[in-house]
């Protein structure tokens, strides 16, 4: 046996599970509604060349007995132009929406660009909520129709309530 056997093999495993979380993520936001085929994801621009600089939006979650909080970093965007998408059946919060060029400027009214850090265009993230917890006796589901979210200083925070199954 090679002594590289190890590590490649442990390589080839992680290739196999990016590639099924990509997979999986690609059907969570096809079985929302969106068409993977026709959008791509945010882009950082850097000294003219475009990389791909995911996952976008960064969001960080947390639970309470009662319900989830996320906090979505959207910078640069309006409330109207993100929409939410909650899908029960794979616990999955579809985030949509497009950051803007500030003031609708265009490039060519800026001048050529020398430095390029801001995400701009269409992004979309599929975030599955971890399962049920067991929290007071049984496992906990949410209610995405009470789901709600508010914009402040660039950063949407979406507050999603917990039930009890059969509530």
């Amino acid at each position: 046996m090679s002594r590289h056997a190890g590590p490649i093999k442990e390589l080839v495993n992680l290739y196999d599970t990016t590639t099924a979380a990509a997979a999986a993520e690609a059907e969570i936001l096809e079985a929302a509604g969106t068409d993977t085929t026709a959008k791509t994801p945010a882009k950082v621009r850097s000294a003219g060349r475009d990389t791909d600089n995911s996952p976008y939006p960064s969001v960080d979650i947390f639970a309470a007995p009662s319900h989830w909080t996320l906090l979505v970093a959207v910078p640069g965007v309006k409330q109207e132009d993100v929409s939410l998408c909650w899908d029960d059946r794979s616990s999955t919060l579809a985030i949509r929406g497009n950051v803007a060029t500030p003031g609708g400027y265009e490039e060519e009214e800026m001048g050529r660009m020398v430095l390029g850090e801001r995400k701009v265009g269409a992004f979309e993230r599929a975030i599955r909520l971890p399962p049920g917890e067991e929290e007071e006796g049984g496992g906990m589901l949410v209610d995405g129709e009470r789901m709600t979210s508010k914009l402040e200083d660039g950063v949407m925070i979406v507050t999603m309530p917990k039930t009890k199954p059969g509530e």
